[in-house]
């Protein structure tokens, strides 16, 4: 769809444009998304194949609006919502806040092995837009985690890594070891208090994929918490993938 401003409007195009990743031979359906600005349908898109560029055209104002896109799939002779609960292997919804200052184009790439949605801008020199890094300022102290799982059933002894979140930011990802290896790893946690997520992710089927029941394997390997960080500490971590649970234990140094 494509709308047309006149030449003092104070509302810019945006193109918005979607396809999706990981599609099985013979599963490459018709889809078309339907457009939200602020909670106000659009008209619906044209149809497009999941494999290629699906697009629409945004007028929107330099203020920030909420976007949500729904997509339907053609199948079996009708069409449905792309969701869970319509019995397709992932929810292709998304939401989130754009503008009509300095942006383009936005990107968003669905992907049918359960890799994250993925949202891209650009801006009107075609660029990507990427965020910039958030710096925690001030003094850092050292968190050792010891890691390691036990009772492995053969056959599943996944290459292992851990990340560590400060908030909503990656502030570490660590080297990779077999899971009964085990591992050892610092990273620098910035002063003060802060949201904490400690989460191992498994290389499998050539994805690296966070060690979660929602993921398909046996036991949540996360932990998150609220910390306040004032000294270095250090963390014991055992999987037992038998049990099902995890143990930890931390000391202060």
């Amino acid at each position: 769809m494509l709308l047309f401003l006149n030449a003092h409007s104070k509302e810019k195009l945006v193109t918005l444009e979607w396809k999706f990743n990981g599609i099985e031979a013979g599963y490459d359906h018709l889809n078309r998304s339907k457009i939200y600005i602020d909670g106000k349908e659009l008209p619906i898109s044209k149809s497009y194949h999941q494999s290629e560029w699906g697009s629409y055209q945004l007028s929107l104002t330099k203020s920030p609006h909420t976007i949500k896109l729904v997509n339907e799939a053609f199948y079996e002779g009708r069409w449905r919502e792309h969701t869970f609960e319509n019995e397709f292997s992932i929810d292709a919804v998304c939401e989130f806040q754009l503008n009509g200052k300095g942006i383009s184009k936005v990107q968003i790439v669905f992907d049918l092995n359960s890799k994250p949605t993925s949202i891209t801008r650009f801006d009107k020199k075609g660029l990507e837009i990427k965020p910039k890094p958030i710096v925690f300022k001030g003094k850092h102290l050292p968190l050792v985690i010891d890691w390691r799982f036990i009772n492995i059933e053969p056959g599943f002894d996944h290459l292992s890594r851990f990340c560590v979140y400060v908030g909503d930011v990656k502030l570490f990802t660590s080297t990779e070891f077999l899971e009964s290896a085990g591992g050892s790893f610092k990273v620098m946690i910035p002063k003060g208090e802060h949201q904490i997520r400690i989460v191992s992710e498994c290389l499998r089927n050539s994805i690296w994929q966070e060690h979660t029941i929602l993921n398909d394997f046996s036991v949540d390997v996360v932990l998150e918490q609220n910390m306040v960080v004032s000294k270095a500490q250090k963390l014991k971590w055992v999987i037992d993938l038998n049990n099902e649970s995890t143990v930890v234990h931390w000391t202060s140094k």
